[in-house]
């Protein structure tokens, strides 16, 4: 959004701010489907990152518990920001797998809450393991002939 202001101020000092509306903002906000039609190399990185946004869902409660007045807004923050890049995915045409890590950051702060929970920490090793090796494997994918 910040591009999108920062152009209209300069159209407004202009005088031109319509013709910026008019060219710049079409009223396309018709719901876009990510991924169709689906592929089976988007299919594991989807369920991947649906099954982490499902884990912190679950986990909402556990987040705010024991926690100060300034970390439970942090956490709502961070929903918010969550729920936003969710949305953003739907609405903008064009957008792929490599889009996705818009949702990263909330995430990575939100499941970092729920590894520390783990009372083993060897099962809290493997599952930090696991998420690493996943997101090199997808990360490089490509650049080794994936």
């Amino acid at each position: 959004l910040v591009p999108y202001f920062l152009m209209g101020t300069v159209y407004y000092l202009k005088g031109d701010l319509w013709q910026f509306i008019i060219h710049y903002l079409p009223p396309d906000l018709t719901l876009h489907l990510v991924f169709v039609p689906l592929t089976t190399d988007a299919l594991i990185p989807m369920m991947l990152l649906a099954v982490a946004i499902m884990v912190v869902l679950v986990n909402y409660p556990f987040y705010r518990s024991k926690k100060g007045l300034r970390s439970k807004k942090n956490i709502e923050i961070i929903y918010i920001l969550l729920l936003l890049q969710g949305l953003s995915t739907l609405i903008f045409p064009d957008i792929g797998l490599q889009h996705m890590i818009l949702l990263a950051v909330p995430l990575a702060f939100l499941l970092q809450d729920s590894l520390l929970r783990i009372e083993n920490q060897l099962t809290a090793e493997i599952v930090h393991l696991f998420l690493l090796s996943t997101l090199f494997f997808f990360q490089y994918q490509s650049v080794f002939g994936g």
